[in-house]
């Protein structure tokens, strides 16, 4: 038996609204951490101790668990098996959620695989998107930032950086899908 998988425009809005959901945590998280600099600390600074940590990680977690929801879609629509380079990425980011900065040399490999795959998958999957020529673009760019954190990793604005433009690539594409137009 063959199933016709059409999905509803509602349903591919999971990667935005875990993504705007991990950044408005993240945000309430800096506000709520003293002293919290992206120029000087990392991201996951703020899921060690305090208010902050609930807010970061648990956004972590959520954002991570939608990824993989809309990495599944993603298959089920393009059976293309680098997708599943994405779904890591996603499943590293829950890791990062729950496994914290105390938790060292652990941490700092999980977040390493999670922008690592993420970055790469953008790169292999980037035909994927080649119908819409801003989220082809913008793949690039958003995987370059995240593979430049991995090798210049002492920076920690480019941590920020590539998170925020991992954001907006996940509403970018989950919208340009909810659309219809890739």
């Amino acid at each position: 038996m063959k199933w016709d998988f059409r999905l509803t425009k509602a349903e591919w809005l999971i990667a935005p609204i875990g993504s705007i959901i991990s950044a408005v945590f993240t945000i309430i998280a800096m506000v709520n951490h003293p002293s919290y600099s992206p120029y000087v600390n990392y991201l996951s600074d703020l899921g060690v101790k305090g208010v902050s940590s609930w807010f970061f990680n648990s956004g972590v977690i959520i954002a991570g668990i939608c990824g993989i929801l809309f990495c599944i879609m993603l298959y089920r629509r393009f059976r293309n098996n680098n997708i599943t380079f994405l779904g890591l990425s996603f499943v590293a980011l829950v890791g990062v959620g729950v496994v914290n900065e105390t938790h060292e040399p652990f941490h700092a490999t999980i977040s390493g695989i999670f922008f690592g795959l993420f970055g790469l998958s953008l790169l292999l999957l980037r035909n994927l998107w080649k119908v819409d020529k801003n989220l082809f673009y913008y793949s690039i760019l958003t995987a370059a930032i995240a593979i430049s954190f991995i090798v210049l990793n002492d920076i920690p604005f480019l941590e920020h950086l590539a998170a925020a433009s991992m954001v907006v690539w996940s509403i970018m594409a989950g919208l340009k899908l909810a659309a219809n137009k890739i």
